[in-house]
């Protein structure tokens, strides 16, 4: 049923007719100018275009009068993205090249020298800025975030609105620094680093090229990839991570010489955890994760990658809510053919592992992740695009429009911001209260209860799945919009159960409320385990 409607969508939008606009004459924001001499760009290959950026230090105004000042020259460019190919908007893969063809390192916009670049348009994504947000909080974390820059693009004298240029993931001295690997490698010492894998769809270069490992993921290999990598160097991280897993899921996983750590970077999985829990990233864990491995080194998590439905931007498997850990995907979409891998939920059995998440948590709420820190930085980027975003969205009108997989539907850009304001701040709120359930000084993630609803909007009956495996005495409550409790049901197990229970939509007197939104609210005693919006048709 979602990718039908999903499918419908993408017809409507796509029907939507161009817009004829005067192009730009200034902006606050560095200004990109493609020109790809009448070519039409494709999905692949690559095609040569000219770009030029225009870009001044001194606090002034980029004019289009201007001469191009950052970058003139030669690049290829191609279609990038996978659902959001189908958006008006289009995502672009390209490469600065020299004028015979071949890469030219060039650093752009105070970024460090590379070839391969990404230009981001956020479509569906109306706040702009949820990868930008993503990519800046993750760069605090103290290890490598592609480096992102807000811009205007033109194209084909065609103007195209705000975009964020952007590193693609990539091995290299300022990206993931791991060391090179070429196909003659085949020198023991050499063949332990580097490599950069990847849980992703079935889309894009090297799809599908990689292998299942034990424990029952397929990874792709990103670097080397497909192409290059040898069969030496393939044999390697294979077993290399059937080793990992064969530790982290042995009696002995919490042994700090034999268990997971022996094969694992710790903190980069922490960080992996707490920036994908912050933004609740529909995608976490499961699609665009990145793992990546120095020679002699352990297997790190990262870099991040793709932050367009997070931030409570998806409409689907609970994407949308502030409560709920992004780890139980799994219950909340068992039928989705990507879910998360066992990794997660093993690792945050051990006490001190999950001890170690609740306190880098709490370093990060009185610094990076505090909520003021993190509101400076939205108002921030506003002030940096100004009046461009009135020219983007008088390019793509589409504020008060549900867009593909819009949660919430603001009449303007500020209703926008301020939504994705109050997410974050219920999201900060609600993670703080629930921490004790990652670290286990409460309940450990593994055995905590979880809840899972459906269909959901229901008519006359909806089921409520209550799941523990301990024992537990728990309350399921129904209330209504103003938090008065219209059913309540106390649930205790002296051992773990799985309790369905079906709300035929009455309240506890036997009256009908009749249609509407209802809330339902899980707790132990008085600490929240998970709530959530039933619609009643």
């Amino acid at each position: 049923m979602k990718l039908n409607l999903l499918f419908f969508f993408f017809l409507i939008i796509n029907s939507f007719p161009a817009i004829a606009q005067e192009i730009l004459d200034s902006s606050p924001l560095p200004i990109v100018v493609i020109n790809t001499q009448g070519q039409i760009i494709l999905d692949d290959p690559r095609i040569q275009a000219r770009m030029g950026i225009i870009t001044n230090e001194d606090g002034n105004r980029n004019l289009l009068s201007d001469p191009f000042n950052e970058y003139d020259g030669r690049i290829s460019i191609e279609i990038r993205g996978s659902s959001s190919q189908l958006f008006p908007k289009k995502g672009y893969g390209l490469e600065t090249q020299m004028p015979d063809g071949s890469n030219r390192n060039v650093s752009l916009l105070g970024m460090p020298k590379e070839n391969d670049w990404i230009l981001h348009g956020p479509f569906s994504d109306k706040s702009l800025l949820r990868n930008h947000l993503a990519f800046s909080l993750g760069a605090k974390l103290g290890q490598y975030t592609p480096r992102t820059r807000l811009v205007e693009l033109i194209l084909n004298e065609d103007y195209q609105g705000i975009y964020l240029l952007m590193e693609k993931i990539k091995r290299d001295d300022d990206r993931v620094d791991i060391e090179k690997l070429s196909p003659t490698t085949l020198s023991t010492d050499s063949l332990s680093g580097g490599y950069i894998i990847k849980l992703d769809k079935g889309t894009g270069s090297g799809a599908w090229q990689g292998w299942n490992s034990q424990a029952g993921s397929f990874f792709q290999y990103d670097y080397p990839d497909s192409e290059d990598i040898n069969a030496a160097q393939e044999v390697y991280i294979q077993s290399y991570v059937d080793s990992m897993e064969e530790a982290l899921f042995s009696p002995l996983y919490q042994d700090s010489e034999i268990g997971y750590r022996k094969f694992l970077d710790e903190a980069s999985f922490i960080n992996f955890i707490l920036i994908n829990e912050l933004s609740k990233n529909v995608d976490g864990y499961r699609l665009s994760t990145f793992f990546h491995k120095e020679r002699g080194g352990k297997l790190k998590a990262g870099p991040i990658w793709d932050y367009n439905l997070a931030f409570g931007n998806a409409n689907y498997c609970s994407g949308s809510g502030t409560f709920g850990w992004g780890l139980n995907f799994n219950q909340f979409c068992p039928g989705d053919g990507a879910n998360i891998n066992n990794y997660w939920d093993r690792l945050l059995t051990d006490p001190a592992f999950g001890k170690a998440v609740g306190e880098r948590w709490a370093d990060l709420r009185e610094g990076s992740f505090h909520t003021d820190s993190i509101m400076s930085l939205i108002d921030n980027f506003q002030l940096q695009m100004d009046d461009a975003v009135e020219r983007n969205f008088d390019r793509w009108p589409i504020l008060g429009t549900w867009i593909w997989p819009n949660v919430e539907v603001a009449a303007s850009y500020p209703g926008e911001i301020q939504y994705l304001k109050d997410w974050i701040r219920d999201r900060l709120d609600w993670m703080d209260q629930n921490m004790p359930f990652i670290s286990k000084q409460v309940l450990g993630v593994y055995s905590r209860p979880s809840i899972s609803v459906y269909p959901n909007p229901f008519e006359n009956e909806i089921n409520l799945n209550v799941t523990s495996t301990i024992s537990d005495e728990l309350i399921l409550e129904v209330l209504d919009l103003r938090g008065k409790v219209v059913r309540e049901l106390e649930i205790i197990r002296e051992s773990g159960f799985t309790l369905i229970y079906q709300w035929d939509g009455k309240s506890s007197n036997g009256t009908d409320p009749g249609s509407g939104i209802y809330l339902y609210r899980l707790r132990k005693g008085e600490i929240l385990i998970e709530n959530g919006k039933l619609i009643r048709k």
